[in-house]
């Protein structure tokens, strides 16, 4: 699990099984196994790919997202 809190700032390609945006801001590729969460005033910029996504009113999520519904493989 990776938590990105209030302050917290990620540019970078993620491979991980559960990401949880707390206010912070994550940019780039993301590919999560179990589940993606953002919480406001949480922003999600780039491409992401995980089976489950949640996400709160007042988020930013901008770019490209497949929430597949069904466990996925990590990318190699």
């Amino acid at each position: 699990i990776l938590v990105v809190g209030g302050t917290g700032s990620v540019d970078a390609r993620i491979e991980v099984g559960a990401l949880i945006i707390r206010g912070g801001e994550v940019r780039g590729v993301v590919i999560a196994t179990q589940a993606v969460e953002v919480h406001a005033p949480g922003r999600l910029i780039g491409t992401v790919r995980t089976p489950e996504l949640y996400v709160a009113r007042g988020v930013v999520l901008d770019g490209h997202c497949t929430a597949t519904g069904a466990k996925i493989e990590t990318l190699d």
